[in-house]
């Protein structure tokens, strides 16, 4: 986004990750997430909840308990 000169704000971000947590990218999905941080935002629960629940929804233990050390 930045490349085409769009600067994302909290709401484009939240949008992106649980569109890609949603589809089933979740590398795409953490890579958002990690990011948020460069965009001023910071994810909350609500974030990581989603994740969490679509990790799981997909039976990707380890990577809940990525997400989830992560967190901590």
């Amino acid at each position: 986004m930045k490349s085409i000169g769009y600067t994302p704000d909290c709401g484009t971000c939240n949008y992106l990750f649980l569109t890609l947590s949603k589809i089933g990218q979740f590398g795409e999905a953490v890579e958002v997430l990690k990011g948020m941080g460069r965009a001023e935002c910071v994810p909350d629960c609500d974030n990581y909840g989603g994740l969490i629940a679509e990790l799981s929804e997909a039976r990707k233990v380890d990577a809940v308990a990525e997400v989830v050390r992560e967190m901590m």
